[in-house]
């Protein structure tokens, strides 16, 4: 307005206000120094760039990462200089953190490392800022692979009973875990145990033991031997079903075999009347049990025989339903009273048969035994010429 001369100068002063709009805001990148994991134990070493994006400086900065073993963060400055944390950040400034993280079975099993990572500060009025999360998936590259063996503690078995142990063994030479796994075996196997138990969970460079014990049959042994497959079965973490099998043979003899012989025993140039003594001696040379074990003579007036088992004083009956194992022997004897037919024949001989069979009634091979005796008596004949009268008297007489 108009200022009079009388009063001099008039100073005029104004005051505007401008006011600072905040805008505070943080941003996290989460990277990976590789792509894929090939096993449990494999190191991933991620990178976090946490920057200021915002136009006010973001104090107490942080970086929060919900990876579970992550380890220890290590930072730097824009400048290059290792930095502590909570850090602050003025507008446009950023920070970089490294953190190593060692790959779990879990990790393997679920098939990749999938985690996020976010940062948080405060405004200089105290505000909390949080940025957008950022993540990083890191592959596993799963594989599976099994190796199997079945074992037997003897490669060849001679008799029905005899024991035979096995050892099966599955070991996991994957990258993942086998859920349910399972070792099963055709055989009738006594005292099966697998360590771990059925129905675990085989994690990789782990190996699942079973043992157990067999006990060869007749049909074994007559087949030449004990031929089988055990199998296992377990789940890998896609649910797909991983499967193995491995065998073992076990060599068998089978022979059923008797030995017999016949013998006689009889007086020098025996006469009618004279006892003969036969001996007939059986062994169970073979390795099956023999069973009705008869040694036979169709040799008439033959007397009943008597068996006795060897080194002892057992008598023993023919022709029973009594096991007669491999290695033992039997002597038996009989006799014969020797007829003038035979002297005038100059000879006995016959011959006898064993029969035996094995407990499921097949037969053992026949065996036949002959025995001889001789007798010599020369033949001879005298002429003996007599009269009724000493002297002749007369024509006639």
């Amino acid at each position: 307005g108009w200022v009079p001369p009388d009063f001099g100068s008039v100073h005029l002063t104004d005051q505007v206000s401008v006011r600072a709009v905040q805008q505070p805001q943080l941003s996290v990148t989460k990277t990976a120094d590789r792509t894929t994991v090939n096993a449990a134990g494999d190191v991933v070493n991620y990178t976090f760039t946490v920057r200021n994006s915002g136009n006010v400086t973001t104090s107490f900065v942080t970086v929060q990462d919900d990876l579970p073993g992550l380890g220890a963060l290590t930072c730097v400055n824009g400048f290059g200089t290792d930095t502590s944390l909570p850090a602050s950040l003025d507008p446009g400034e950023s920070l970089v953190c490294t953190a190593a993280y060692s790959t779990t079975q879990t990790d393997m099993d679920s098939g990749s490392v999938v985690n996020t990572a976010t940062a948080t500060g405060r405004t200089p009025l105290g505000a909390v800022v949080t940025s957008p999360a950022d993540g990083a998936v890191v592959g596993a590259n799963q594989n599976t692979e099994l190796a199997m063996t079945k074992v037997a503690d003897k490669q060849l078995v001679q008799t029905v009973g005899e024991q035979v142990n096995y050892t099966i063994a599955v070991t996991n030479r994957g990258n993942v875990s086998l859920a349910g796994a399972t070792i099963t075996d055709p055989l009738p196997l006594q005292n099966y145990t697998c360590s771990p138990a059925a129905g675990s969970t085989l994690a990789p460079g782990a190996t699942m033991t079973c043992t157990g014990t067999y006990s060869p049959t007749h049909a074994d042994l007559e087949n030449g031997g004990i031929r089988n497959t055990a199998s296992f079965t377990g789940t890998d973490p896609t649910g797909a079903s991983q499967t193995s099998e491995a065998g073992a043979v076990v060599a068998a003899l089978y022979n059923p075999k008797m030995e017999f012989t016949k013998s006689v025993s009889a007086p020098e140039n025996w006469v009618a009347g004279d006892t003969i003594t036969y001996t007939f001696h059986v062994r169970n040379v073979g390795n099956m049990n023999a069973y009705y074990v008869w040694a036979k003579d169709s040799m008439a007036d033959l007397s009943s025989t008597t068996c006795v088992v060897d080194g002892t004083n057992i008598v023993v009956t023919q022709n029973i339903d009594r096991a007669f194992p491999p290695g033992v022997a039997v002597t038996c004897v009989a006799t014969y009273v020797a007829k003038q037919s035979d002297v005038d024949r100059g000879f006995i001989t016959n011959t006898a048969t064993l029969t035996a069979q094995e407990a499921t009634g097949q037969p053992f091979p026949t065996e036949a035994a002959t025995a001889i005796t001789r007798t010599e008596h020369p033949a001879s004949l005298s002429l003996v010429k007599g009269a009724d009268a000493t002297e002749l008297t007369h024509v006639g007489q």
